[in-house]
């Protein structure tokens, strides 16, 4: 059985991003996130997520710069925003 804290490890280790707890149904972040534009998120600090449930309702994943995986270091992840009437 696949857990979402399996789905935030597959976007921390495999793809190497930062990635955060979020209220998706309203589209919401349930922590402050803008620091981590620009370095990791610790490790402890992402085992104390999972830990204690955050991401239950879900993640949001910070695009920018491959932290977490050494492979693709000097990588970044770019993403479009298509979620409106007019960009469909």
């Amino acid at each position: 059985m696949t857990t979402i804290n399996d789905y935030v490890d597959f976007w921390r280790y495999e793809f190497g991003v930062n990635v955060i707890p979020a209220d998706t149904r309203n589209k919401r972040p349930k922590v402050e996130w803008k620091q981590y534009q620009h370095a990791p998120i610790p490790d402890e600090l992402h085992n104390y997520w999972k830990k204690n449930d955050m991401f239950k309702d879900g993640l949001m994943i910070i695009a920018g710069q491959v932290w977490h995986n050494e492979h693709k270091k000097g990588l970044f992840l770019n993403c479009i925003d298509l979620d409106n009437e007019l960009a469909i």
